[in-house]
């Protein structure tokens, strides 16, 4: 999916045109740039939706990435600490933000290998 979000960035926002692609979110000055600003690999990320305005721009346009500050050792995953990565984006309307919403927890979300189980009668 691409299309042009706003980013923000203190309390104000930037519009950039980005492209989710191969479970990573890049960012692009324009949609003819080839180079891109950032990339960042959306696995492990959650998405939130506010239900309050954010500076400005409607709630419903809304959506946050927010990722733990975590360690794997093993099987086992810890929080390190309570910091936490989140990036605020708020789409055209609230159709464009919905279809983002969806692909980015697609693209975020970590399949579970299925339990394999034996069963003797």
């Amino acid at each position: 999916m691409s299309g042009f979000l706003w980013r923000r960035q203190g309390h104000s926002w930037k519009r950039l045109w980005c492209v989710l692609k191969d479970r990573v979110l890049y960012f692009y000055k324009a949609s003819e740039d080839v180079a891109a600003l950032e990339a960042i690999p959306v696995v492990g990320y959650k998405i939130k939706v506010p239900t309050e305005d954010v500076d400005g721009a409607d709630h419903s346009t809304v959506f946050k990435l927010t990722h733990f500050n975590v360690r794997k050792e093993g099987d086992l995953t810890y929080h390190v600490d309570d910091s936490t990565r989140t990036i605020t984006f708020h789409a055209e309307d609230s159709t464009s933000s919905k279809q983002w919403i969806e692909v980015l927890i697609d693209a975020a979300t970590i399949e579970a290998e299925p339990v394999k189980t034996e069963c003797t009668l």
